[in-house]
């Protein structure tokens, strides 16, 4: 519907968020295709209107879809393109997503060195933003790395930041689970008041009105 409304409008921008939104959606399904249909207007209509924000996370998510199909070197050829995106504009929360996805397919390509600059990129700048879920993914990949390599000690360390970013995450998301049960309860305590006064206003209705008759 929101997608409708942008056409209508000619809200270039908004369309291509609602193109990205729907490859992504396709992908969660597993329509693989279909995804990458969705993420080449997107970037077509990016590109139209160099909306460079928009690209990158096009060109990163299509290659998503591509390693999803084994498509490894052209998974590694979006995954540049969205760094250099990101790069030209210096967004680093999708520098470093471009990071750890090109490191990550390294891993995968058993390519452990070309990985572990890529994911050391990553790790510096997600710990510079203080973001906690990219600190997590970085970590995980690099404890692979130094495995591999036989330096057990930085694996250890880098297996421990992860475990640390985990516990915290798992935490922050019991913790709004509670809030929101805690919402919850307040919303359903003030609806039971409100359905008890309505009660009590139709009674009183009732009564004036029988006493009118």
């Amino acid at each position: 519907k929101c997608f409708k409304i942008d056409q209508k409008l000619n809200h270039k921008k908004s369309i291509s968020r609602g193109l990205i939104n729907m490859a992504l959606i396709y992908e969660k399904q597993n329509k693989l295709d279909k995804a990458i249909d969705y993420y080449n207007r997107c970037i077509k209509l990016g590109e139209e209107i160099d909306y460079k924000y928009i690209l990158g996370w096009a060109y990163n998510g299509k290659g998503i879809v591509f390693e999803k199909q084994q498509k490894y070197d052209k998974a590694l050829e979006f995954f540049e393109l969205g760094l250099e995106k990101r790069e030209s504009m210096s967004e680093k929360l999708g520098m470093a997503q471009s990071c750890n996805s090109i490191g990550n397919l390294y891993l995968k390509l058993n390519q452990f060195k070309k990985g572990e600059v890529y994911l050391l990129r990553a790790y510096k700048i997600a710990d510079e933003l203080e973001n906690p879920l990219n600190i997590k993914d970085d970590a995980k990949g690099l404890a692979i790395v130094y495995e591999q390599s036989g330096q057990y000690k930085k694996s250890l360390e880098y297996h421990k930041t992860f475990k640390q970013m985990n516990d915290s995450l798992i935490n922050e998301g019991n913790i709004k689970k509670l809030a929101g049960y805690d919402i919850q309860k307040q919303y359903e305590k003030e609806k039971q008041i409100q359905e008890l006064e309505q009660k009590k206003k139709d009674a009183v209705n009732a009564e004036e009105k029988k006493r009118q008759e």
